[in-house]
């Protein structure tokens, strides 16, 4: 069941400071519930190429992407960041992913209103674990 709708807006514009000329693609990708287990998908997307008139060196493209899940009483959100650049011999590609735990409130008979407990989970791994 969709929750809330797709919307893209792009938005072509040549920065005054640096003279790039840039394309920035906004995506909200909605918001869905699938029923058979509860889950609610969010996501949003940005994209933005930028290129200078007379240095194709000069050419980059940068993605964020923002993903949540959610189900019940858990709650999970992901953020990547990916930035291509090149020169004359290689291209360049940096990546940085995130995971966001966010803060959930949860009442008990020992909880007042409005307090919150926040349960940390540690997870250690061992070199042989997957081997």
């Amino acid at each position: 069941m969709t929750l809330r709708g797709v919307e893209k807006k792009r938005n072509p514009y040549k920065d005054p400071h640096s003279g790039l000329n840039i394309l920035e693609i906004v995506a909200d990708n909605g918001e869905k519930r699938f029923y058979d287990s509860g889950i609610e998908m969010r996501s949003t997307a940005l994209t933005r190429f930028s290129v200078g008139d007379s240095d194709p060196l000069s050419a980059k493209a940068e993605y964020e992407w923002v993903r949540e899940f959610s189900r019940e009483n858990w709650q999970t959100k992901t953020k990547s960041n990916t930035t291509i650049t090149s020169d004359l011999k290689y291209f360049y590609l940096r990546q940085k992913r995130t995971a966001i735990r966010p803060k959930l409130q949860r009442r008990s008979n020992h909880q007042g209103p409005g307090q919150s407990i926040h349960k940390v989970n540690k997870v250690r791994h061992r070199p042989d674990q997957y081997a």
